[in-house]
């Protein structure tokens, strides 16, 4: 993971997803200020903005720091889980774009650090094994926060070792390649010196 900045709101996301949204929770009823009830589930409009999440933060998972294939499924992350947190379930400050699969692990656990939130460089990674792992000079409580990211939304699966390092044989040579697809692997790679010569980070 690394620091991501977070995009303003598109003019038209208050008409398709906002407003939608709180009127079909007004039409059913929905509490919007306690938990979903068992077996609600929300109408999902925030579908209609992924199309601007996907090209607003370039295509990149928020947690992964790798770029998702478009013609994939892709998916919205409520940061602040929509079933604990159901004002929320159309905003668009809650939204990060996310792998379904990391999304699939997260489901409503919180404890996980927001993209929008951390610094570059408290992930740290492995180029040999593809894995990710804490900057040992955090203090002892962000060090533990990153560890517990990492278990939670189990950032070092097998699958996401082995993209990590395929984007890595594919693009170590094109720096701007690499910067555009893999982000996280870019900022690890210009901190670790991999770069033959490329010394600064700037996105």
């Amino acid at each position: 993971m690394i620091h991501v900045d977070e995009k303003p709101e598109p003019t038209d996301f208050d008409q398709k997803v906002r407003q939608k949204g709180l009127c079909w929770m007004d039409i059913h009823h929905i509490e919007r200020e306690k938990p979903l009830p068992d077996k609600i589930k929300l109408k999902d409009y925030w579908r209609n903005c992924l199309a601007d999440m996907y090209k607003l933060y370039n295509g990149c998972c928020a947690y992964l720091g790798i770029r998702l294939n478009r013609c994939q499924t892709i998916t919205i992350d409520h940061f602040l889980p929509k079933s604990k947190y159901p004002k929320l379930a159309y905003e668009w400050s809650n939204y990060r774009l996310c792998s379904p699969t990391v999304n699939s692990y997260k489901k409503d656990k919180e404890g996980v650090l927001d993209p929008f939130q951390i610094e570059t460089g408290w992930f740290w990674f492995d180029f040999v094994d593809g894995s990710v792992y804490e900057n040992e000079s955090l203090s002892s409580e962000r060090k533990e926060s990153v560890v517990n990211t990492i278990r939670l939304l189990k950032l070092n699966d097998s699958r996401f070792c082995e993209e990590r390092c395929r984007l890595w044989d594919s693009f170590k040579g094109q720096p701007d390649e690499l910067k555009n697809n893999a982000p996280f692997i870019y900022a690890e790679a210009v901190r670790q010196n991999r770069l033959h010569g490329e010394s600064e980070l700037s996105f």
